[in-house]
């Protein structure tokens, strides 16, 4: 053993390290079957490989040196049993009545050890190789892994420790101050080495070992889920749950918790690929009779065999009905007190990222055994605490309160799809989805974010820049994008809103839930509007996605609405023919009709600058120098500004005498002018424009006539087209936001 393999001679850790790697080049250097036997034999490689443990007889200046070569060694063991399952007796030991099995045993102790974890190289390579072991479809080798149950229990128990340490770490980072840049990148490579653990779950699970999968599950919900369900209980304090924009600069340990918890949550419903452990954590959360697993099953050292599995059985009686404890589920109810917004948005936005991604992993039977989509016309408690969050008054505006309400929103959608899809009867599944709280609350969230954005008009401060913030607010979120079917392109470019960037889809995967940079934020009457106008614009879109989703559900057979998906992507409809930013502006260099628009000659000033190279990469440089070469390459040095209802034109005549057509040059919308004033012949625009050859510098446009007086007229016409099409505009939009569309879906014919 231990004292003929390394005692006898005083060796050096260098030594020893040396000796590992000649073996592993000689292993790895075979290609003759009779080398590999006569290498394997005499039981030679399994003691030394079983001599290195225990760990502890080393010092860690040992390990660091000899613990590299020694998994090197392992590592190319393994790939030779891997290509050559057939020489797995060379690798067993027989002892009495038991078949020891070094390679894995070894493997298994050395990477779970305390030294491993410390070093992210031999505890990576040591946990694949116990996978790749596992994945040997070779019967000897799984009839011994099936016997191994002290190595399948320190594996499933090293598993859990693993992600409940994970989870610890998170937590640390949470709570506290304001999240730094330093914190908030220790969270993401928290959560990015989360989701590496769960992959390791996923592979360990695909593994043929039936009593490995159910120990594993066992001890996910004994050590990881228990600890995350006693998190996210309520707060000893609930007035400092609340985090947001009016909590204080510090966020408590037990907020960061329950926000860990439910991110961790997340992540496992999200990635976790083994179906009956998704089940078993559904059930366990929101089970009604689940409650008791966590207060009445207590651990005790000397648990037998039977007692092992107390877990599982207990959720295998809970969803037979064999249960007749009524303890109530206390996750469920401090669960849905979040859905609720009773701990705040931060808290929400955890919860319905949770639920969602819940929405998408569990199976239909599950969902409908846990009341989160219904049996019948009966409404679920998910229903009611979802409406309840939208019927509040939202009128912060934070960045987490558009999460809140987007995540919101993006939930409502899955949840009518999940509802949908589960139907025989499509008449009476658009009927109840129609009359559902939930939808209820969507509708009068909408039309309480369009009362307050057309309010907005009246307050000072706010009227003047209305509608440039409602234009704002609609480019920002409607912008051109390609449709793509199966990954193809599909048709032009489109003007559209695509809410399956905003929500729950966009944040299950990202830190943003936990990384919490602003807190105590103070707005202002302008922030608000932006706030309000957003908020009315997408849930006007939600509720258009959600009409159309419907309308399909209710024109098709039930063995096709399985198959229907909602389009998430809301196409410009009235919004294009209301806002300038979102048209297709004229060209420069195209040539523009004058009749029927106002139009005032002005002079070139002879100060023309020399022309600059320019990248005519770039669609804005080439108008530039397009610009520049009507005026330097053409003799004439009389320009027309013309004025239309939307746009301020500089055009260049294409006939002298006669100016009925010309060849624009410059093209500004009459929204991007912010002021217009005169100085004797001379008109000074103040433009939010891109320079423009020597027509716009630095935002100003300035223009010289033939006398003051047509200078001064130009302006008062500059001013009067802005306030006529602002005026209009102003109109429409509060049309737009005060008529609520027919979203109630059509029935389908008798």
């Amino acid at each position: 053993g231990t004292q003929s393999i390394f005692h006898g001679v005083v060796w050096s850790p260098h030594v020893k390290a040396q000796i590992f790697h000649t073996i592993s080049l000689l292993v790895a250097g075979v290609r003759d079957s009779s080398a590999m036997y006569y290498l394997l034999s005499q039981n030679g490689i399994n003691k030394l490989v079983a001599g290195m443990l225990p760990l502890q007889q080393w010092t860690d200046p040992a390990l660091e040196t000899m613990l590299p070569a020694y998994v090197e060694m392992v590592k190319t063991l393994a790939l030779q049993l891997s290509d050559s399952p057939s020489l797995y007796p060379f690798f067993t030991v027989e002892e009495k009545d038991r078949i020891h099995f070094p390679l894995f045993s070894a493997t298994l102790q050395t990477g779970t050890s305390s030294f491993a974890q410390s070093n992210s190289f031999v505890h990576a390579t040591c946990l694949n190789l116990i996978v790749d072991v596992m994945h040997i479809s070779y019967p000897p080798i799984q009839d011994w892994l099936h016997e191994a149950e002290a190595e399948q229990a320190a594996l499933a128990d090293h598993l859990c420790s693993l992600m409940l340490r994970r989870y610890t770490r998170l937590v640390h980072l949470t709570s506290g101050p304001v999240v730094d840049n330093v914190r908030s990148t220790a969270i993401k490579g928290q959560l990015k080495g989360l989701n590496d653990q769960i992959e390791l779950l996923n592979d360990v699970f695909s593994c043929p070992m039936r009593g490995l999968q159910v120990r594993l599950c066992e001890q996910l919900l004994r050590q990881v889920l228990s600890v995350l369900w006693q998190s996210c209980g309520s707060s000893q304090r609930p007035f400092l749950s609340f985090v947001g924009v009016s909590d204080s600069d510090v966020i408590p340990a037990t907020e960061g918790a329950a926000q860990a918890a439910m991110v961790v949550l997340t992540r496992v419903a999200a990635k976790l690929r083994y179906q009956p452990a998704l089940r078993m954590l559904g059930v366990a959360l929101w089970h009604a009779q689940a409650s008791p697993l966590w207060t009445c099953i207590e651990e005790d050292e000397n648990t037998t065999t039977e007692d092992d599995y107390a877990y599982t059985k207990a959720l295998h009686q809970v969803v037979k009905g064999e249960t007749t404890d009524s303890v109530p589920n206390m996750f469920q109810a401090e669960f849905y007190k979040a859905l609720r917004g009773d701990y705040g948005e931060w808290r929400f936005v955890g919860a319905v990222v949770l639920i969602y991604q819940c929405l998408q992993s569990l199976d239909s039977e599950t969902l409908m055994l846990l009341g989160i989509i219904p049996k019948g016309n009966e409404t679920t408690a998910l229903e009611d605490a979802v409406s309840e969050f939208l019927k509040r008054k939202h009128t912060r505006n934070s960045s987490v309160s558009v999460s809140a309400l987007e995540c919101a929103t993006s939930l409502v959608v899955e949840w009518v799809h999940c509802v949908a899809r589960n139907t025989n009867d499509v008449r009476a599944t658009v009927k109840r989805l129609d009359k559902s709280p939930m939808l209820a609350s969507v509708r009068q969230a909408r039309d309480f974010f369009f009362r307050l954005s057309c309010e907005s008009d009246e307050i000072v401060g706010v009227s003047d820049l209305f509608v440039d913030i409602v234009e704002s607010m609609v480019v920002c979120d409607y912008k051109k994008i390609t449709l793509t079917v199966n990954g193809i392109r599909s048709g032009p470019r489109i003007l559209a809103y695509n809410l399956g960037q905003a929500g729950c889809a966009q944040r299950v995967n990202s830190a943003e839930v936990l990384v919490r940079k602003l807190r105590g934020i103070k707005t202002n009457e302008v922030e608000l509007t932006r706030f309000h106008v957003h908020m009315a614009i997408h849930f006007r879109a939600i509720i258009r996605v959600l009409s159309s989703f419907l309308d399909r559900v209710s024109r098709s057979k039930p063995e096709f609405v399985r198959e229907l998906m909602p389009d998430l992507i809301d196409r410009a409809d009235q919004l294009t023919s209301i806002f300038g930013g979102l048209r297709e502006k004229p060209q420069v260099g195209t040539d523009i009709d004058t009749r029927g628009r106002m139009t005032f000659p002005f002079f070139v000033d002879g100060n023309i600058p020399d022309k600059r190279k320019v990248n005519t990469d770039f669609l804005q440089e080439r108008e530039r120098a397009f610009s520049d070469d009507m005026i330097f390459l053409r003799s004439a040095s009389t320009l027309v500004v013309v004025l239309d209802p939307i746009y301020l034109f500089v055009v260049k005549p294409l006939d002298n005498q006669e100016n009925a057509r010309g060849t624009i040059i410059c093209c500004v919308p009459l929204l991007n002018v912010i002021a217009a004033a005169t100085d004797g012949d001379w008109l000074h625009v103040a433009v939010r424009h891109d320079d423009v050859g020597f027509l716009i510098k630095g935002g100003n446009m300035a223009l010289r006539f033939s006398a003051p007086g047509t200078a001064l007229i130009v302006r008062q016409f500059i001013d009067r087209s802005r306030q006529v099409l602002r005026g209009e505009l102003v109109r429409k939009i509060k049309h737009l936001f005060a008529v609520a569309e027919n979203d109630v879906p059509k029935e389908p014919a008798a």
